[in-house]
């Protein structure tokens, strides 16, 4: 058995935030969406990590770079999201507005928070690999709230009273 195989599903019954992990390649952006973005894993040094498919034809571009950026998107950025997650590799950036930091991490305009990081280790984790991320350089915008995934929607975070 399997998760995907699985009765219930974990995976999609926690709320997730949705990140861009994005890097220059050749002068261009190349970019992937995740929903396994980890923060804290460490405080000193500081770390997070991400979770990648070892299928994803996108990270092997990504894991030469010397710069990641990792942009928790916007509550308000699910188009941003399906744009940079298709299958159209040269069109992920088309009407996505991005930045570029002088060592070539690409972060998302008007994204939660922005993390610039490098890579540090990555981990054989079954169908997947986990990627620890050092993080050289955090930014946050407090006015904006983080886009969260659970069950293949997209949401955002709500008080309880």
């Amino acid at each position: 058995m399997t998760l995907l195989d699985a009765p219930v599903q974990p995976h999609r019954a926690v709320p997730t935030p949705v990140a861009a992990v994005a890097a220059l390649v050749d002068g261009a952006p190349v970019g992937m969406v995740v929903a396994t973005l980890a923060l804290g894993v460490s405080f000193d040094p500081p770390l997070c990590t991400i979770a990648v498919q070892r299928s994803s034809s996108t990270w092997p571009h990504l894991a030469g770079a010397a710069r990641l950026g990792v942009s928790v998107l916007g509550s308000d950025q699910d188009a941003a999201v399906l744009r940079i997650a298709s299958r159209d590799r040269a069109g992920r950036f088309a009407g996505v507005a991005w930045t570029a930091s002088e060592a070539g991490a690409v972060t998302i305009d008007g994204a939660a928070l922005h993390l610039e990081c490098s890579l540090e280790q990555v981990h054989d984790a079954g169908d997947h690999l986990l990627v620890v991320l050092r993080v050289h350089d955090v930014r946050r915008d407090s006015a904006r709230e983080a886009l969260l995934a659970r069950d293949r929607r997209f949401g955002r975070y709500v008080e309880s009273a």
